[in-house]
């Protein structure tokens, strides 16, 4: 396989292994109860997660320097909006239950403002993370780094002005409900610094930046990570580096290193296909019918993905 069929194919391939993750973990979660225990295995569906968010900032800085920023965020909302709102309609069917401020909320990617991490048993907490992790990109590339030569000091401003735009939401936040709280605007915006961990990588991997400043970057984003692990939800540090979603993007690091030793699969390229729908609407099929159920979710994913998320995706790009 020629080395831009190998780099395209690790990119299908993190995907499909981290929804598959995340399946397989809420699996165990919900029918083994291993989170009572603290098991391992509970650990997969964080490590899934921690891989889409590394996954996303690598492929989102690469897909800004290709476009517009008007263009990029155009095909950005089409890409998540209509898949999300066909998942909502199938599951409040499937519920048996309809709220349209939930389904408002919900399609306004908000619903976190106002307590609600899903939506009709569909996990969108990490939407909320992605979306606003798209605008913040946005503006840092529009106003800092769009039509100018990406120089080291302009990437190291961008980034600094991004994790201050995050430690200040955070702290705002834990202004307003200190501590702990899990899929609320505090966690989300603090999440937005894993992906972060995506774009310093991609930095390096396409040499904007040398072996040092990746380092150097990298260990800042760390210690800002632990710095509000600790202060904004009272962990001790003796937990606080104890991070899924840090080794999931040791994790990706090791597998795009390796891309060319990983044989390709049509199976995982089939997974990744389907992984955004699959992803939405997962979680309720797994806890009310567990494993009996993955034949439903693939088969409401694929049709999702070939009538609705593939379709508009061509129009929004043949609109532009």
């Amino acid at each position: 396989m020629s080395e831009s069929k190998h780099r395209l194919y690790i990119f299908d391939f993190i995907r499909a292994l981290a929804v598959l993750f995340v399946i397989f973990g809420h699996y165990l979660v919900h029918h083994h109860h291993y989170e009572e225990h603290n098991e391992i295995w509970v650990k997969l569906h964080g490590l899934g997660v921690g891989m889409f968010f590394f996954i996303s900032g690598y492929l989102i800085f690469m897909t800004l320097q290709k476009s517009t920023v008007s263009a990029f965020l155009f095909h950005r909302y089409f890409r998540i909006i209509p898949s999300l709102v066909a998942s909502m309609v199938c599951f409040a069917l499937f519920n048996n239950y309809f709220s349209g401020k939930s389904f408002l909320l919900g399609s306004l990617l908000v619903s976190d403002f106002f307590g609600e991490m899903g939506i009709y048993g569909i996990d969108i907490w990490t939407l909320h993370t992605e979306t606003r992790f798209y605008l913040l990109m946005a503006g840092i590339y529009f106003f800092i780094l769009q039509n100018r030569q990406l120089s080291k000091r302009r990437l190291l401003l961008g980034y600094l002005l991004a994790m201050v735009f995050i430690l200040s939401a955070v702290f705002f936040y834990n202004i307003k409900t200190p501590g702990f709280s899990f899929a609320g605007p505090k966690w989300n915006a603090y999440c937005i610094g894993y992906l972060f961990f995506g774009v310093i990588f991609y930095l390096f991997d396409k040499k904007h930046i040398g072996f040092v400043e990746f380092l150097i970057t990298s260990l800042i984003n760390v210690i800002i990570i632990l710095l509000i692990k600790i202060m904004a939800f009272g962990y001790v540090f003796s937990n606080a580096w104890k991070d899924n979603y840090l080794v999931a993007s040791l994790l990706c690091i090791g597998l795009i290193a390796a891309k060319e030793k990983i044989p390709h699969s049509k199976i995982m390229a089939f997974v990744a296909y389907i992984s955004y729908p699959l992803y939405l609407v997962h979680h309720d099929m797994i806890f009310k019918w567990g494993l009996m159920g993955i034949p439903v979710m693939i088969a409401v994913a694929t049709m999702i993905t070939v009538l609705i998320e593939q379709p508009v995706m061509k129009w929004s790009k043949r609109i532009l």
